[in-house]
């Protein structure tokens, strides 16, 4: 049997941003790329986006939903609107339901969706540990929670994957065995220049200067605090440097207000693609000091396709991609004073930042492209429908 259509089921998608929303956009471009007809099924986190809509070819539908913990655990709110928008899956009629992760409540509506379509259902991993809102007693309802919808996903799920190796380990917590692994990836080709505005308002000095960049959802758990930290100590001595901050959450209206009037630190905000893409290309080192269980973050393959070096944490995938010094410098999670020195070897020694960010562009290149991971992708699933490789 041939694949003809997929269809993806996600919490977070465009315009929000973040590690899955790009995720899943790449994957379904690429989707429809090498020609398989694919839907988005998401939940409308902004009241003034589409419920209906065709992104680059993709069909995205957003389902209502009620938004609690800001934004990060959107709630579904049944309605009749709710069940005409999922209608319009039934409509579409996918061979394969791809869910992304088990935490949020799309999961569920993805796999009835899947067992209703009879079609094949494949859940992909983007955690490689619990998840935290930063309050013990939420997060021991977190756990339990957690573990209660991981059970109740192996009911419709056929095939367990992960977005890296990190996560399909994880998944054995929950006493799931995944079939294999489908990386994150990056997508190769040109993109387009932002606004000459944005450009001007940047203002990054001239060559001689080291530019450092932090690209992420502004929560404690992605390191922004220990970086932000680490900068100020280094910089007395290092003058000839500068830290951008992109990214939107939580602790964007605090940090931007402290920062306002730094010379040497900028707050972005929120960066659509084509302009996190443009200040990665003026970037020397990307600096990712994250303790959140992450997958295979994508700040770390979009950095690499920029020959930037990169200082990070062995969080999840990270550590499958930078295995050795040869490609970058990992250090433990929450050592502001590690990232100090991190941050100076760098700065110090650009011969070893030139040869660490090549070698890992190299890397990257040849194994985390979409197009490829699509391909393999594809077989895979192929080989499940055909042989009955199911969990």
């Amino acid at each position: 049997m041939k694949i003809q259509k997929l269809c993806l089921f996600t919490s977070h998608f465009f315009p929000n941003i973040g590690g899955i929303e790009r995720y899943v956009y790449h994957m379904a471009e690429e989707l429809v790329n090498q020609n398989y007809p694919t839907m988005v099924v998401t939940f409308k986190l902004f009241p003034d986006t589409l419920d209906y809509e065709v992104m680059d070819d993709v069909r995205i539908i957003r389902l209502p939903c009620l938004n609690i913990f800001s934004n990060r655990y959107p709630i579904p709110l049944p309605s009749l609107k709710f069940f005409k928008l999922l209608k319009e899956v039934n409509k579409f009629k996918p061979d394969v339901t791809i869910l992304n992760t088990r935490f949020f409540l799309s999961t569920l509506i993805g796999g009835i969706t899947s067992k209703i379509n009879k079609s094949l259902c494949i859940l992909i991993e983007h955690g490689s540990g619990h998840f935290t809102v930063n309050n013990q007693l939420f997060d021991f309802l977190g756990h339990i929670y957690e573990h209660i919808i991981s059970k109740i996903s192996t009911v419709f799920v056929d095939a367990y994957f992960g977005v890296s190796t990190s996560c399909t380990n994880w998944l054995q917590h929950f006493n799931i065995q995944a079939h294999g692994v489908i990386y994150n990836g990056i997508k190769v080709g040109r993109t387009k220049a932002p606004e000459k505005r944005f450009v001007e308002s940047i203002s990054i000095a001239s060559s001689e200067k080291v530019v450092i960049s932090f690209g992420a959802r502004l929560i404690k758990e992605k390191g922004v605090y220990i970086l932000l930290d680490a900068f100020e100590n280094i910089l007395p001595f290092n003058p000839n440097i500068q830290l951008f901050i992109a990214g939107d959450g939580p602790l964007y209206k605090e940090i931007s207000q402290k920062y306002s009037n730094h010379s040497n630190i900028k707050i972005l905000g929120k960066l659509n693609y084509d302009e996190m893409m443009w200040l990665l290309s003026k970037t020397d080192i990307v600096a990712f000091p994250t303790y959140f269980p992450e997958g295979l973050p994508t700040i770390i393959l979009e950095a690499a396709l920029f020959k930037c070096a990169v200082i990070s944490t062995p969080m999840g995938g990270t550590k499958e991609v930078i295995n050795s010094d040869k490609f970058g410098i990992l250090i433990e999670p929450n050592s502001t004073k590690e990232l100090e020195d991190a941050l100076l070897c760098y700065i110090s020694d650009e011969k070893y930042r030139n040869l660490a960010s090549d070698n890992l562009h190299k890397k990257v290149i040849a194994n985390y492209t979409w197009k490829n991971i699509i391909r393999n992708f594809i077989l895979n699933l192929e080989r499940i429908i055909n042989y009955g490789e199911k969990n």
